[in-house]
Order: structure tokens, then sequence, then C-alpha cells
């Protein structure tokens, strides 16, 4: 490429290509750059006329003018690039399964619905409409009859937060998110989970699975009450057989995970909580005890998977043999056996519920229940504090007995 560089200072150049033919290559200039005292410019080239490269130029550096007037005028950005300035500038320590669900609240929840406005015009009036259609919008939900009163909610705190941010840096002088109220919404509050007998009936199915690995799968949902993603993330180094102590230390991060590149992601568990050591079921240990036999029955090790050694890997699929499984995998197992023992449909989670109901059955306390569980927040856990038919026939057997107890006292 030779350069035949004009006079005219107006940043515009010709050049010729090896097979001579001309382009153009322009230069749009942003001034001087404060950190650096360096010129600040964009360049391009390529261009096939003098005209098409001076367009270019004019464009830009309208742009440029643009991002000056609003770097000047904070308050002029649109709510969607301040929530992004926000997430990537303000919130560096947020963990990733947290950043991957505040970018997803963000870019499904609010930038479809007031990412536009400006966040100078941006009004408590308006942020109460807002909140509004989130719960009414037929196009969302999971039942696609608007979000539920706390997904609501979580997408308000999420804007609140980031307008307080906008407060504290003097972008705007109040938030316009305080103030508003959340309209009633019909909600199924009810606690969902297997019984005794459904649990046993499950679990006794999931060992009848192709894969030998749902059974101790879904006991350390049902025996050990871990999340899925926790459970997904165990690896060999988390079982102490000799103690009998199983350690959570991560989680894995499905919505970060790339099926077509084989990824796995993990991360720290979901709070500091959540980070425990859980006697294990001697179910549940001699699960792992016979499944880790099995394992390196057929690969004659316990494999990695990069770094990791994760437990829970595929047996039974010939394509994926050796991979560990997924998030999206448990749900249409759990399903299918669900279905084929005609019980009750429940979700995952709920097969935590069920860990946590049959703790509560045993006579263990609420507090003793949230450390298992992990909860950080004992408000957490009062969800279980509702009476089974269990606990009231065991309440009513002690209340017969200590009146007994004081009728023979009275008669002697």
């Amino acid at each position: 490429m030779v350069k035949n560089k004009t006079t005219s200072g107006d940043g515009i150049y010709p050049y010729y290509l090896k097979n001579g033919k001309l382009r153009y290559e322009a230069y749009a200039f942003n001034g001087v750059d404060n950190g650096t005292g360096k010129q600040s410019k964009k360049h391009k080239k390529g261009f096939h006329t003098y005209a098409d490269a001076k367009k270019w130029k004019k464009v830009t550096e309208g742009e440029f003018a643009d991002e000056e007037y609003i770097h000047h005028n904070l308050s002029r950005l649109k709510i969607k690039d301040y929530l992004n300035e926000w997430l990537n500038v303000y919130k560096p320590n947020l963990k990733l399964g947290a950043k991957i669900n505040y970018r997803q609240t963000i870019d499904f929840y609010v930038i479809p619905y007031i990412g536009n406005y400006v966040l100078s015009e941006y009004n408590t009036r308006t942020h109460q409409k807002y909140i509004n259609s989130l719960m009414c919008d037929k196009n969302i939900g999971k039942d696609n009859n608007g979000l539920s009163l706390g997904s609501v909610k979580k997408v308000h705190d999420l804007i609140s937060s980031a307008f307080n941010q906008a407060v504290a840096l003097g972008i705007l002088k109040n938030n316009p998110a305080k103030g508003v109220s959340f309209p009633k919404k019909k909600q199924d509050d009810t606690l969902h989970y297997f019984t005794y007998q459904e649990t046993e009936i499950f679990l006794e199915e999931a060992r009848n699975q192709k894969d030998p690995a749902w059974y101790p799968i879904f006991l350390t949902i049902f025996d050990q009450g871990l999340r899925k993603g926790e459970t997904l993330g165990l690896e060999w180094k988390d079982i102490d057989f000799n103690k009998n102590i199983m350690h959570i230390r991560r989680t894995r991060v499905f919505a970060a995970e790339n099926k077509k590149k084989w990824t796995y992601v993990v991360d720290d568990p979901k709070t500091i909580s959540s980070i425990r050591d859980l006697p294990m079921t001697n179910r549940m240990k001699q699960a792992l005890l016979s499944y880790r036999n099995y394992v390196i029955g057929i690969f004659g090790h316990l494999p990695y998977t990069g770094e990791n050694q994760f437990i829970f890997i595929k047996t039974a699929y010939n394509n994926e043999i050796g991979t560990p499984f997924r998030g999206q995998a448990i749900n249409p197992a759990m399903n299918r056996i669900i279905e084929s023992q005609d019980l009750p449909k429940i979700k995952v989670h709920d097969g935590r519920h069920t860990y946590a109901v049959r703790l509560r059955e045993a006579g263990v306390s609420l507090d003793d229940i949230g450390e298992l569980l992990g909860h950080t927040d004992a408000k957490t856990t009062r969800i279980y504090a509702h009476i089974t038919p269990e606990i009231k026939e065991r309440a009513v057997d002690k209340l017969e007995t200590y009146l007994i107890s004081k009728q023979n006292a009275s008669v002697h």
C-alpha cells in the first residue's frame, strides 16, 4: 500500500493498493485525552471515494460531540446505557452467578420496558406504571401471566440500587424508584414437598434409571438438602468418607456454561453461609461409595474435567460418556421418575424443601435447619415453621402423655 497524503489538513488521505486502485482513509479527532495527554482519534480506511470518507468522519465526530455532551450532562444518559455502566463499573465484586442474573434481569425485564428513557426524565409516576406492567404482562412469567410479586420486587430492588448510585454520583437529585407501591397479586404460597413415603418411592425408582448417577444425585437433594448447582459442583475431594462429611465449597454456574464448547463454570456458593460441612446419611455415604467404585470400574480412575474432578459424570450416554451432568438434565429426569410412579408433581428445588420438612418432622430446630440449608437470614427458614400432620400428631401425643402424667399424680 502506497500512501500519498494530501496537505489539506482535513484528516482524509488518499492511498493506493498494490493493484493500483485508489482508496481513502480518514481520521476523526476527539480532542486530547486528559489521562495520556495525547490526541484522541479514530481511524478507518478502505473508502472508495473522498465523499464516503468525509461522511464517516463527520458522523463519527458528531458522535464524539454527543458523547462529550453526555459526559458533562450525565443525567441525559439513557437508562439502558447507565445500567450497563453501573453493572460493569460499580459492581465489580459481584459473584459470577449474581452478575449473570443481574445481566439477564436488565436485558429481559428492564431495557425492553424503560431502557430508552433518559435518566433525568424518569420519575416515580413512570416507575409505578412500569412496576404495574411487570405484574400483568401476558408475555412474561411462568404462566404468561406477569411476574410474581417476589420477582417484581427483585427487579425493583436492582433498579433502585442503581438509582441510589446515580444519586451518590450527583447524576440524579433523588431516586425515582422510591415511593412506589406493589399491587396485591394472588400467589400460591403453598410449600410443595414429598411425604416420607413419596420420597422413598421416588428414590427407589431413581435406582432403576439408565445412568446409575441419578440415585446419588437425587440423594444429595433429598437427604442432604443441596441446591442443584451445589450438587453438580461436588468433587470427590469434598467427600470425607472417614469422617462421614460432605463439604459444600462451590456451585456450578449453569447460565455461564456453553454446551457447544463443553465448558463448565464453577463459583463460590450462593452466600458465605452456603459454605458448610454436612454429615451424610448412611445411605448417602453408601451410595457414593458404590458409585465411586462403579466409576473406577469403567474408567480405571476418577476422571477430571479440566481442573475439576466432578463426582457426577455420564456413563450411559455413548456420545457424552465421561462428561459432567448439566443443570438442564436434572429437571427432565425428575419429571420422568415422577410420572412413572404417578407422584405429585414437584420441582427439583422442592426436593430441598422436602429435606427441610423431614428435619422439622424429626424435631430439628428451625435454627439448625437454617444452618444445614446454608441460609443467611433466619427469616428464610421460617417457611418451614408450619405444622405438618406428623408434627400435629406428635404434639398431641406429647399433650396426651402430659395429661396422663398429671392425672396419675393427682390420684396419688
